[in-house]
């Protein structure tokens, strides 16, 4: 026996060996959030498949037919389905809150293929601590009880597809992307799109830590004075919430301000000197929202 039989490819088959091959099939992406599905339908994405209406990075998620699934009726899905599959003979469906509602797809999709994807559930409570403001402990939870869910779904209803190892394919690229194309059909895939599937492949993707974050906020500097600043900010994902603007300047915390509305004012101790750098962020956030240079 060759040394090699004993790698940990971090990929494994399960199901009916036919069902690959077929010509026709429905990619389903299945994890809890941030568990590494957006990764799998931004890497199909690239490899030319069809992700749904509505699905853009850094995401990836199919609008219409998750709206089918989780607010309308098995009817609705299917309607969807249908147009999918006049337009593509392969298409893929990526949308974490599957897990709780797996019949309405799996009972209508054409040739169901699933690609489960696994991933440190720390890593996973951890991310949701830090974009989410959410408690670890609890994240810990909520990951296991997602995956209890998954492996629950595999045991039951016996699905076709693939095993994956979010680790192992962070450490091999290459791999990850060979088993998507052969089971796309390698003909349809391009060089570019290998190349651009292979690119998109990244542990820590600005775009998505950017989108995914609660407490991500934009706004602007209005004026910038030697004594005084003002500008506006707000929270995306809130926008009506109460903001507080952290002041720096030359990278050092000199104040907080709170906004009236989405306006700040903000009235400096010490005067600037030419060649300051002013930035501002809200409090909550962990990335500026805007940063000016002084000049007199």
């Amino acid at each position: 026996m060759a040394i090699e039989n004993l790698y940990n490819t971090g990929i494994k088959k399960i199901g009916d060996e036919k069902a690959f091959a077929a010509e026709q099939k429905t990619l389903i992406v299945v994890g809890p959030a941030r568990g590494g599905t957006s990764m799998v339908a931004g890497t199909l994405d690239n490899l030319g498949v069809f992700t749904g209406q509505g699905s853009n990075a850094p995401v990836f998620e199919d609008v219409r037919l998750a709206n089918a699934a989780e607010n309308g009726t098995v009817a609705d899905v299917r309607r969807v389905v249908e147009d999918y599959n006049a337009q593509h003979d392969v298409w893929a469906y990526k949308r974490p809150g599957i897990i709780n509602n797996f019949g309405k797809i799996h009972d209508t999709v054409r040739n169901p293929v699933y690609l489960f994807i696994f991933k440190d559930i720390f890593s996973m409570a951890n991310r949701n601590s830090i974009s989410m403001h959410l408690d670890v402990v609890n994240g810990l939870n909520v990951a296991l009880e997602g995956y209890q869910k998954i492996t629950g779904f595999i045991k039951r209803r016996q699905p076709t597809g693939l095993l994956l190892s979010y680790d192992r394919v962070m450490q091999n690229k290459e791999a990850f992307v060979d088993v998507l194309t052969q089971l796309i059909a390698p003909a349809t895939v391009t060089d570019e799109q290998r190349a651009a599937a292979l690119a998109f492949i990244d542990p820590n993707p600005e775009a998505y830590l950017n989108a995914s974050r609660v407490t991500r906020g934009v706004g602007h500097i209005a004026s910038l004075s030697a004594s005084e600043l003002s500008g506006a900010g707000h929270y995306v994902a809130a926008p009506g919430r109460d903001v507080e603007v952290e002041v720096r300047v030359n990278g050092e915390v000199v104040g907080r301000t709170k906004a009236d509305g989405h306006q700040f004012a903000y009235t400096f101790e010490s005067p600037l000197s030419t060649d300051d750098v002013v930035s501002v962020r809200l409090t909550d956030d962990v990335v500026d929202f805007a940063t000016e240079t002084f000049s007199n």
